[in-house]
């Protein structure tokens, strides 16, 4: 099999591919180098095509000004058209998807009617555990959705193990159709970002707890704020910082204050230059209770914070408990407030485990391993096609 045969629709929802000097327009062009033709198709204000290279091309596909449901139905309607006028004209026999879910239902459609592939690909956690399906009744009727459309794919890219063994375990996935391909950061370039000393001055005399993420439910962050009540009452220099941002920033504002920690928790507006809080830190709290991968694992680790996080993601696969970071049972707040204490109270065991969760990390893929992986999983998807 020839390396320029493989001509790669994909359909994802990341607004960005159509500005040349986004991070997406950026990866596009390194994917495109891969292969014969790369086409992306994402959400846009208007109707647009950018040229990203020789051979990339992103096309922006308008989004109705509608109620949120039937926006997303009426753009999938449009994606569909656009990505068949796309197929006619680059003759694509890959198509890859961002998700398992209504985007991959138009794929699949468009798989049938032009025989070609379809690589899905996996960036969250959705099957491992029942937590995301029980949500609500959307994610309930999605994950069906996603549980019938996982087995009409010719592969399936994962961000870790722990998705590879749960589509095998729970649907009946072919193992040799699964490759996992762990999510790529250039840390290394990221993480000398100059520090800011005045970060670290104004926690000089306090324990800093640091923790990032959307403000949504499967992030839990009550379970870390109520946590984090608990080990302030037996150190009063304990303080949390968490940044993100997301639809619960009201309500999470409501119960730090509810539980008299205005002074203790503060919340910050996502800085896309991390690396100097991550340096400002003492060690690193991830609370959720579900995660696909977590980069922001993998970025504090990277400079030797300590982790302590919930039993997700790349938990077990990158960060290993008691060796380099402290892992607890989902949603167990007990074993949090008691992980939080212990990291506190032993500098040896800080220490011990940031160095090893920065080995870990130096043990990665790097750039070139993981493009090469990407190619292998879109191959995979037109071996079927043959």
């Amino acid at each position: 099999m020839q390396d320029n045969e493989i001509r790669l629709l994909v359909l994802g929802y990341d607004r960005t591919g159509v500005e040349p000097d986004s991070r997406l327009a950026r990866r596009s062009r390194e994917y495109g180098a891969l292969v014969k033709s790369y086409s992306l198709v994402v959400p846009a204000k208007n109707n647009v095509s950018v040229r990203l290279d020789s051979n990339t091309v992103a096309y922006g596909v308008k989004e109705f000004n509608l109620p949120a449901i039937f926006s997303r139905l009426a753009w999938l309607g449009r994606v569909y058209l656009k990505a068949k006028e796309i197929i006619e004209k680059e003759k694509c026999n890959i198509i890859t998807t961002q998700d398992p879910f209504e985007i991959a239902f138009i794929a699949l459609l468009l798989k049938r009617k032009y025989k070609i592939g379809l690589n899905i690909q996996m960036h969250g956690d959705y099957f491992s555990t029942d937590y995301w399906r029980d949500e609500n009744i959307i994610n309930l009727l999605r994950f069906y959705l996603g549980r019938y459309l996982i087995k009409q794919a010719d592969s399936i890219r994962v961000v870790s193990n722990r998705i590879k063994k749960s589509l095998i375990k729970r649907f009946s996935v072919a193992e040799e159709k699964i490759i996992n391909v762990p999510i790529y950061s250039d840390i290394y370039a990221k993480k000398y970002y100059s520090a800011q000393p005045e970060i670290k001055e104004k926690y000089k005399d306090n324990f800093l707890f640091l923790a990032m993420g959307r403000f949504t439910k499967e992030k839990n962050f009550p379970l870390l704020i109520n946590a984090f009540k608990e080990v302030h009452k037996k150190h009063s220099k304990a303080r949390l910082l968490i940044i993100g941002r997301g639809p619960l920033s009201g309500k999470l504002n409501d119960l730090v204050k509810t539980r008299g920690l205005l002074n203790e928790i503060r919340f910050m507006y996502w800085v896309d230059k991390v690396f100097p809080y991550y340096k400002a830190a003492d060690a690193y709290v991830l609370s959720s209770s579900s995660e696909g991968w977590s980069m922001a694992i993998v970025e504090a680790a990277s400079v030797a914070l300590p982790i302590i996080m919930t039993d997700v993601g790349l938990a077990g696969e990158v960060i290993k408990n008691e060796s380099s970071g402290l892992i607890v049972p989902v949603g167990d707040k007990s074993r949090l407030v008691d992980a939080m204490i212990k990291i506190m109270e032993h500098k040896e065991i800080r220490d011990n485990l940031g160095q090893a969760g920065k080995e870990a990390t130096e043990r990665l893929l790097n750039k070139q391993e993981t493009l090469s992986l990407y190619k292998e999983s879109w191959q995979k998807a037109m071996f079927k096609t043959k």
